[in-house]
């Protein structure tokens, strides 16, 4: 409760208007409820005109206030709301790029989306349906129970007591029922979540490899598990709401039995007991709201659960407190470098020497898991390493915030991302105001300028869900344009020519090595082609590095380079 309540700080000034807008819109309806009853038995009388004036009057007076307070607590109640929502959701999206990509490693993106958006829109149903009623209940209390104590003061204890033992009836039961659960609802749409994104991202492989069935059997059992809580919760729905009617019905007897023998002992005057009577009723409002907002109070202080744990976990390269103001130079050295993945893991790098600067050019070989993307990702400042140094421009990377080293060296990934838009918006991504020259150069330099011209729509080409309009090749030279664009002096080149076919690899390599040759270039392979191109060739296994030196000189020595070369059927020579 404790994090909810802190999350609503913020907001407070909101809140607050939200609570005092939903008390009058409580009154006035109370207030129309008892005037009209007046009315109606004062009318039954047949007195002068004039003397029911006040309550017509009245009665108009608080069914418009009443229509008008609804809409005041509707606005300033979703203003708290959306304001909480917008806070929390920038805080989620700042945790998620501060931990992105290494410290989200064990995540599913299904489990990630959910707390993104379901467990945002749980909070938010909190704050409307469990914490506005119970606070707006609270003054509904003190208030109905004075008001019912002016007319008899017997029956403002039996309305305030009436109210209060209902509400709390009524909340321990939903707060047991929510205790019950203990968030199980949260995690079972987070689960249902994640199934559904892997059956329909995977659809394809699926189907392929004969999953689908396990995968549709797992989707079922989740909504199942889904199906089973929710059916639960509204059970003890149901239930909150029929103690609502027992304690409302059982309070409008005993203020009628108490006004009654009051009537009877003449100290009430009989016009009164009708408007006492719907005071009463009226007043139980708020509390009828109670059964289904407290059992949402248990899902929202689940979801703040899950978002704070999102929020504390730590960095996995946390930017210095008093960082270096000057702009180091693009020369980039990995020295003794050392790094694991977990603490109690095992080594994917250990004791790496690597130097790249621009115009130089170096290709990172090996067999899979040797360490290569671990190279990658250390010097992006995705990961810090566990030992030995990393120098940018002679500064240690610790010192620079990780946006300005990842202002000095750029990626052009294995899978490249491609947003559902065009080729230009899929370009702008790199450098949102490059001009079209810019981006002329850069699909030139990335072999992909004769490809452009011959689209009917050129750069306005849709790429398709995913990318799924164009090709592993085009797809891959698109990442590349992209980072040239974006003008990195050091470029990192992820399995650019994976599953290529011979044409597209070339046509890869051609742009990679051309742009080496004014950036700094890590090609990061497990092909050949390009490699005699390169001023140095570095061999990792098993994170070391194994050999290293040009292809030629490789070759010649018939060492662990050669026999890898010779058994990828590369050229001796």
């Amino acid at each position: 409760m404790r994090r909810l309540l802190a999350l609503l700080i913020g907001v407070r000034g909101r809140l607050a208007a939200a609570i005092l807008a939903a008390t009058g819109t409580v009154a006035a309806g109370v207030g129309l409820l008892a005037t009209g009853a007046y009315l109606i038995v004062r009318a039954g009388q047949q007195p002068g005109i004039l003397e029911l004036t006040v309550a017509i009057v009245g009665v108009r007076f608080f069914g418009i206030s009443r229509a008008a307070l609804r809409y005041l607590e509707r606005l300033s109640g979703h203003d708290a709301a959306l304001h909480l929502v917008a806070r929390l959701r920038t805080r989620a999206f700042a945790a998620v790029e501060r931990l992105t990509p290494g410290g989200l490693e064990d995540e599913r993106a299904g489990d990630l989306l959910s707390r993104l958006a379901d467990d945002l829109e749980e909070i938010e149903q909190a704050l409307l349906r469990a914490l506005l009623p119970a606070a707006v209940t609270l003054l509904t209390v003190l208030s109905a129970g004075a008001a019912a104590w002016a007319l008899l003061p017997a029956a403002g204890y039996l309305v305030a007591a009436g109210l209060a033992v209902t509400a709390a009836a009524v909340g321990g039961a939903a707060l047991v029922a929510g205790r019950l659960r203990s968030g199980r609802l949260a995690a079972a749409r987070a689960d249902l979540a994640a199934v559904v994104v892997d059956l329909v991202e995977g659809a394809d492989e699926a189907a392929v490899h004969g999953r689908a069935p396990d995968l549709l059997a797992a989707a079922a059992a989740a909504d199942a598990r889904l199906t089973r809580l929710s059916r639960g919760a509204a059970w003890a729905n149901g239930a909150g709401s029929g103690l609502v009617a027992l304690g409302s019905g059982l309070c409008l007897w005993l203020v009628a039995r108490a006004g009654l023998q009051a009537v009877a002992a003449g100290t009430m005057d009989p016009v009164l007991l009708g408007a006492l009577a719907l005071l009463a009723l009226a007043a139980f409002e708020p509390v009828a709201a109670l059964p289904h907002g407290l059992l949402r109070l248990d899902d929202g202080l689940a979801a703040a659960a899950r978002l704070e744990a999102l929020e504390r976990r730590p960095d996995p390269c946390p930017d210095p407190p008093v960082a270096t103001r000057q702009m180091p130079s693009p020369r980039l050295e990995l020295r003794r470098a050392c790094l694991r993945h977990r603490p109690d893991g095992p080594w994917a790098l250990r004791e790496v020497d690597l130097t790249l600067e621009p115009g130089k050019r170096v290709a990172l070989v090996g067999e899979s898991g040797a360490g290569k993307s671990s190279v990658a990702q250390a010097l992006l400042r995705f990961r810090d390493l566990d030992a030995g140094d990393y120098l940018v421009g002679g500064v240690d990377a610790r010192r620079l915030p990780g946006a300005d080293v990842r202002r000095l060296v750029g990626l052009a990934a294995e899978e490249a991302f491609l947003v559902e838009g065009t080729l230009e918006d899929n370009l702008l991504l790199g450098a949102p105001g490059a001009g079209p020259d810019r981006v002329r150069r850069a699909l030139e330099a990335a072999r992909l300028d004769a490809w452009v011209a011959g689209l009917p729509a050129g750069l306005a080409t849709p790429v398709g869900r995913g990318g799924a309009e164009v090709s592993g090749g085009e797809r891959r030279r698109l990442s590349l344009a992209r980072a040239l664009l974006a003008g990195f002096p050091i470029l990192i080149a992820d399995e650019p020519t994976a599953g290529l076919d011979p044409e597209a690899a070339g046509a890869v390599v051609a742009a990679l090595t051309a742009a080496g040759l004014r950036h700094g270039l890590l090609l990061i392979t497990h092909g050949a082609e390009g490699l005699q191109e390169m001023d140095e060739i570095v061999l990792l296994d098993r994170g070391r590095v194994a050999e290293r030196g040009t292809h030629q000189a490789l070759l010649a020595s018939g060492g662990p380079y050669a026999r890898l070369q010779e058994a990828r059927g590369a050229p001796s020579r």
